[in-house]
């Protein structure tokens, strides 16, 4: 049917322990939220107070990194294999290869930027888009945010 699975939520004890192997992520037990207005968006996930997370080193295949309740800010590549996750912006300032996921706790206004897209699967606030459906070309440096329901890719 075409799905690739990114997690799991709500699993139980033996499936937890076995998504890492899966490369998986794990999202943690969340609201059901119906269609919001961005207003409402902004103020069930304020703007984090936290400082960033910053990794100054090549995120390698089966790495994952998480970012909770803050921006994620990488200055090395993100390799094919790799995830990087945040509740609030992903930053990566190199080429992401992996698998990028920003405003994992449902932040509609998180963003992902990076400098090249060569990208495995990129998503925002849930909605993601595999390889096969990104834009085939896109050169330099890019953001990607939501529009309505849908991924938008722009150069920056």
């Amino acid at each position: 049917h075409g799905l690739m699975p990114v997690g799991i939520q709500g699993g139980n004890e033996f499936q937890e322990r076995l998504a890492p192997r899966l490369s998986l992520c794990i999202f943690p037990e969340g609201k059901t939220i119906q269609s919001k207005t961005v207003s409402d968006t902004s103020a069930a996930c304020p703007p984090s107070e936290a400082e960033a997370l910053i990794i100054d080193k090549p995120v390698r295949s089966g790495q994952q990194i998480y970012a909770k309740g803050r921006d994620l800010i990488i200055t090395a590549q993100v390799g094919p294999g790799a995830e990087v996750i945040a509740d609030g912006n992903v930053h990566i300032y190199s080429t992401l290869r992996g698998r990028a996921l920003a405003g994992v706790m449902g932040n509609e206004q998180a963003r992902i930027f990076c400098k090249e897209l060569k990208a495995e699967l990129v998503s925002i606030a849930g909605l993601y888009q595999v390889s096969e459906d990104l834009p085939l070309q896109v050169d330099g440096p890019v953001q990607i945010r939501l529009a309505g329901r849908q991924l938008l890719i722009e150069p920056l």
